[in-house]
């Protein structure tokens, strides 16, 4: 698991739920 404290923009759902399980951070979906 990959902490970070920025937030991490992503464009589709299905990239916001790839890093997730890696990324533990705030994922902002576009």
């Amino acid at each position: 698991m990959i902490h970070v404290k920025e937030a991490i923009i992503v464009e589709g759902k299905y990239d916001k739920i790839k890093l997730s399980s890696v990324v533990d951070g705030l994922i902002i979906q576009t």
